[in-house]
């Protein structure tokens, strides 16, 4: 007998996946797939945080190297860093000026804040002022009080003491004055290197450097002649909504600012007052130091704050910088 097999009764062999393969393989995929991009997003969202950290210390270090220059440099005279200045002449024609205003030198503000340079500082920051002697200057061989012209030992023209600039020139018997350049030369000849200091409409209200003002005074033999820098530090908002560091300085009589770094939301200043013979001193905010102790400041420490536009740890956008003026350490 013959038996015949119908082929429509073998088995079929299953080939392919089922639908509940086929999506729970799609699960697994968007579960690696969200993974590798949650490592994306983290690794970019470091990166974006290491290049905001990079750009804040960068514009702090730059900040602190030029504010550190004028700190310790604070009170220069050029003839020594104990010496008392007990005849201090503000013989510009804007006398009343804050950048005219010698006050040892240093001095701070806060709370009611000066205007600096016509711009008004952020509130609730602080401001410092710094006055000093800068540059190699030249060495007074000679001084005419009667023609107001003091014969130098170098080339005027050649050390910063161009006609207009701000000057200041003390002697070894603790003298001070501060005067505006009217002229000055080079050696001709015999006639030696000359910087005068004349009474004029747009330059000094004297041409004598005595106090009180208009009253003549000799600087002896020795004594050293610096152009004069007169700085001011502070936060400010700029022109673009957000709030910068400012250095202000004086040119032609006028006091200009120039924007150190954007991105600055506070300044804080503290002062080390000497109270006794020696340091340490005692720090002190400004509005805790008394007027007769601004010439008694022998450090300053600064605190600056950038604005990271994150939610970042405060101590990540915070620098603090401590300077000591060395012109009056023992």
């Amino acid at each position: 007998m013959t038996i015949t097999t119908n082929n429509n009764l073998q088995s079929k062999v299953q080939q392919g996946f089922t639908l509940v393969e086929l999506m729970i393989a799609l699960a697994l995929g968007l579960i690696l797939l969200g993974g590798v991009i949650g490592v994306f997003l983290a690794n970019q969202e470091t990166n974006r945080v290491n290049n905001v950290l990079s750009q804040m210390q960068s514009s702090g270090r730059l900040s602190f190297q030029l504010l550190a220059r004028d700190l310790r440099s604070a009170s220069f005279t050029g003839c020594g860093n104990n010496i008392e200045v007990v005849n201090v002449s503000s013989a510009f024609n804007v006398a009343n000026a804050a950048w005219a205003n010698w006050v040892g030198g240093v001095i701070g503000f806060e709370g009611a804040l000066p205007q600096v340079a016509g711009i008004t500082p952020l509130a609730n920051t602080d401001v410092v002022r710094l006055m000093y002697g800068a540059g190699n200057g030249v060495t007074v061989s000679g001084h005419d009080v009667a023609t107001s012209t003091f014969t130098v030992n170098a080339n005027p023209l050649l050390n910063g003491l161009t006609p207009g600039t701000l000057a200041l020139v003390c002697d070894g018997n603790a003298r001070v004055a501060m005067f505006e350049v009217t002229a000055a030369t080079a050696a001709a000849g015999v006639t030696p290197p000359l910087v005068q200091h004349q009474q004029g409409a747009g330059s000094n209200v004297s041409g004598f450097l005595g106090e009180p003002l208009n009253s003549p005074l000799t600087i002896a033999l020795g004594g050293m002649i610096m152009p004069l820098e007169s700085v001011a530090w502070f936060v400010a908002p700029n022109n673009v909504g957000g709030n910068s560091l400012y250095r202000a300085f004086v040119i032609n009589g006028a006091e200009v600012a120039d924007e150190i770094t954007s991105g600055v939301t506070d300044l804080q200043f503290e002062y080390e007052v000497l109270v006794n013979t020696n340091p340490p001193g005692v720090w002190r905010t400004a509005t805790n130091v008394a007027a007769d102790d601004w010439e008694r400041v022998i450090g300053v420490r600064a605190t600056l704050v950038m604005d990271n536009g994150n939610a970042m740890s405060a101590n990540l956008n915070t620098f603090n910088y401590m300077a000591a003026n060395r012109n009056r350490m023992q």
